[in-house]
């Protein structure tokens, strides 16, 4: 059985292969430049460290979940956001079989 970690995502580690995630899952009908996905994820000035999420398997990255907080008008509390969500297939099997 798979035993899948979730963790803060660190661009420096981990940006190349998030970058492949993308392009094994959506390179063909939404390609990217790293600069570009890079500017996306990282460059937005609601984007706070600790904001993005990794699931790994050991040390193959197997999801990717990029998240912000922005704030609302007339409210204290920022409104939190899912950008973007990416999952390899893998990570359907091991939810599956448990």
């Amino acid at each position: 059985m798979r035993h899948i970690t979730i963790r803060p995502y660190h661009p420096a580690k981990d940006e190349q292969a998030v970058f492949a995630l993308w392009n094994s899952l959506l390179g063909d009908t939404w390609p990217l430049s790293l600069h570009t996905f890079h500017n996306i994820t990282l460059d937005s000035i609601a984007y706070q460290e600790g904001d993005h999420l990794i699931a790994e398997d050991e040390h193959t990255i197997l999801g990717f979940l990029a998240t912000q907080t922005k704030p609302k008008k007339h409210q204290a509390q920022p409104r939190g956001e899912i950008m973007l969500l990416l999952l390899h297939f893998l990570c359907f099997f091991c939810i599956l079989s448990k």
